[in-house]
């Protein structure tokens, strides 16, 4: 093989010059490197935030998982002490409102008087009368007499029924009603006011002899009770005229 140096310097300069023709020939030839695609840039990105994301998700629910532990053996401890505590008695104050449970004696003369119904009927009808509806309690306390005739309340609610036609202007049936508490339930507390409306009612009816009769009977029986008191007697009334009391009123 002939060195290089040997040849003369024309030769010399074709074989560099061929040589750099095919040094360029071949480096265009050569596969130029990729370029970066965009797409699968952003998908690579949006896959390390995710593993970012589902690490702190982990982290948290190792977190919770202790937390859940510890309230775990809280639960069981408050479970172990309610079973060994002793049962706490609910303070009387903590039922306020209810209704109390009546028990009478078991020799109690008065038993009827704790009779739930009878109470109950009796309040409703006076609610009736408080709320002024005056025929509605005047059925309601008639329907309690008739149901409840021996009752310690049923005197009163007899009164009742008759002071509702008094009331009402009724007079007729006002004494009518009244007079039974003179024979049925002479001794109500409630006599001397059925007294006084019956006075009255005689007096609103025109007829003076027989307000004057009851009215005397008033004042004898139960001078000093207010009922007498707000009953003025009649000018033409004898001063020594005697009472006349009706079948079934209690002497003094």
């Amino acid at each position: 093989m002939i060195p290089f140096k040997s040849l003369s310097p024309s030769v010399r300069a074709v074989i560099l010059f061929a040589t750099g023709c095919a040094s360029l020939f071949f480096s265009g030839c050569a596969t130029p490197p990729p370029r970066p695609n965009p797409e699968f840039e952003n998908l690579r990105s949006e896959m390390s935030e995710l593993r970012s994301v589902l690490s702190k998700a982990q982290t948290r629910l190792d977190a919770t998982d202790a937390k859940l532990l510890i309230l775990n053996d809280r639960v069981q401890t408050l479970h172990v002490q309610q079973e060994t505590k002793t049962p706490v008695i609910t303070h009387p104050a903590d039922r306020v409102g209810s209704e109390p449970k009546i028990v009478a004696a078991p020799h109690d003369p008065a038993k009827g008087f704790l009779s739930d119904e009878a109470i109950q009927d009796f309040r409703r009808a006076l609610a009736l009368r408080q709320s002024g509806k005056l025929s509605e309690s005047l059925l309601a306390f008639s329907s309690f007499v008739e149901h409840y005739p021996d009752h310690p309340f049923a005197g009163n609610a007899q009164f009742l029924v008759g002071d509702a036609y008094y009331q009402q202007k009724e007079y007729k049936l006002a004494i009518r009603e009244l007079e039974r508490i003179l024979t049925s339930y002479d001794r109500s507390p409630r006599v001397p006011d059925a007294l006084k409306e019956i006075v009255e009612s005689y007096e609103a009816l025109q007829q003076p002899e027989k307000a004057a009769k009851q009215r005397q009977l008033l004042s004898s029986l139960y001078p000093q009770s207010p009922a007498a008191a707000h009953t003025p007697a009649a000018a033409h009334t004898p001063a020594a005229a005697q009472p006349v009391p009706t079948a079934g009123t209690p002497p003094l």
